[in-house]
């Protein structure tokens, strides 16, 4: 009687740890989906290039941000590119 009654609660523990690690895995899948779509450096690999402010690191996103003499870091997938702020 005890055997079988520590055989249901081994079954019951195993098949609740097996769909646990199933929704952990299935949660990892789309967060690992939900990065990748999110990540800064897949457009680069579209041939793409980001564009960086070297003083203060910061993606460059408008003129406003800099400066005739500013000098910028350009990014492209397999190389970085260094540049100066004309006008």
């Amino acid at each position: 009687h005890k055997e079988n009654e520590i055989f249901l609660l081994e079954d019951k523990i195993h098949t609740k740890l097996k769909f646990f690690l199933l929704e952990k895995q299935r949660n990892l899948e789309f967060l690992d989906k939900k990065l990748r779509v999110l990540d800064p450096y897949k457009p680069l690999q579209r041939g793409y290039s980001l564009v960086y402010v070297e003083k203060t690191g910061k993606l460059l996103k408008t003129k406003e941000q800099v400066k005739s003499g500013d000098r910028l870091k350009i990014r492209t997938q397999h190389d970085e590119i260094k540049a100066q702020v004309l006008d």
